[in-house]
């Protein structure tokens, strides 16, 4: 493998993460806000039909429940995609390259076994 085509594995991934944080953020800040803004009307559905704890634990979960199953979501998802590229991983040992990128690039070796995983550059 050249360094391009680690470079070009790397740089996708490291794209795809920072969409899903991204994402999340702006899903996580918008059911803040949409829940701020019709704070009043939930707290009295709620509280009419539950106890004040059950309610409050409710209100919780409508806020932060969706925010929590799509980044964990997400982040299995981009884990597995990387774990499926060859290119991520190291052809003999089969370790994760991808979080010592750096040194990957430097070394040419895999930090793990120490064996060439990046050809020379030509």
């Amino acid at each position: 493998m050249s360094i391009e085509e680690y470079t070009e594995a790397h740089a996708a991934y490291s794209r795809l993460l920072n969409w899903l944080l991204a994402s999340s953020f702006v899903l996580g800040a918008g059911s803040l806000v949409l829940v701020s803004r019709n704070m009043d009307f939930i707290w009295e559905s709620y509280f009419r039909q539950f106890e004040k704890v059950t309610a409050e634990w409710m209100v919780s979960g409508a806020i932060f429940l969706p925010w929590l199953v799509f980044l964990f979501g997400g982040i299995f998802i981009v884990e597995r995609r990387k774990r499926r590229d060859p290119r991520l991983s190291c052809p003999y040992c089969k370790k994760d390259i991808s979080m010592c990128r750096a040194l990957v690039v430097a070394t040419r070796n895999c930090p793990s076994c120490g064996k060439r995983v990046v050809d020379e550059p030509a």
